[in-house]
């Protein structure tokens, strides 16, 4: 074998080696893109789970009742607002994350469902309006399009009761004689 031929098979196993550090290389970014996604989707959960529980408290939750349908005093309309405005930050973030192609679309899809709620309700659009000038203002226009293509739902909490305590009569009439019996 003469020194070219060594030469020749070193070029080759080099090559062979880059390719595969290459495919490793691959793999190893798809990896880390999918735990970014994960981890975006769990800190998206975490938020909304965490807005959720706090709305859950009863003198909270009475304030946001009665401010979805625009009926606050003062000191209530401060709490009503600062709940508001602690999940639009969140959804501006995902707004931003989305644009920046760090949340997919199936996770903004649910964003979107929960923002277009909130555009129904009497109480946010009229906070929306005192709140806007603060946010991004690509996400700002963006709200604004999404209200205007949102119709208002009035007494939403009271509508919401109804239609819930109507589906479960309607789950509890599908209970069979022996489950409504004591043990």
């Amino acid at each position: 074998m003469t020194l070219a031929d060594l030469a020749s098979i070193g070029a080759l196993v080099n090559g062979v080696a880059v390719l595969v550090s290459l495919i490793y290389l691959n793999l190893q970014t798809r990896q880390t893109a999918r735990n970014q996604q994960s981890l975006m989707q769990h800190g998206r959960a975490q938020q909304l789970s965490d807005w959720l529980q706090y709305i859950a408290h009863p003198e909270i939750a009475d304030v946001m009742v009665r401010g979805n349908d625009g009926r606050l005093e003062p000191a209530e309309f401060v709490r009503y607002h600062s709940v508001l405005w602690s999940i639009l930050l969140v959804y501006e973030n995902n707004f931003v994350q989305h644009r920046s192609g760090m949340l997919d679309d199936r996770q903004y899809e649910a964003t979107l469902g929960s923002l277009r709620f909130q555009c129904s309700l009497p109480g946010f659009r009229a906070n929306w309006i005192t709140t806007r000038h603060m946010f991004d203002r690509e996400f700002a226009v963006f709200v604004d399009d999404m209200i205007s293509k949102t119709p208002v739902i009035l007494d939403i909490g009271r509508r919401g009761h109804t239609a819930w305590a109507a589906r479960a009569a309607q789950e509890a009439a599908k209970a069979s004689p022996k489950a409504a019996e004591p043990g």
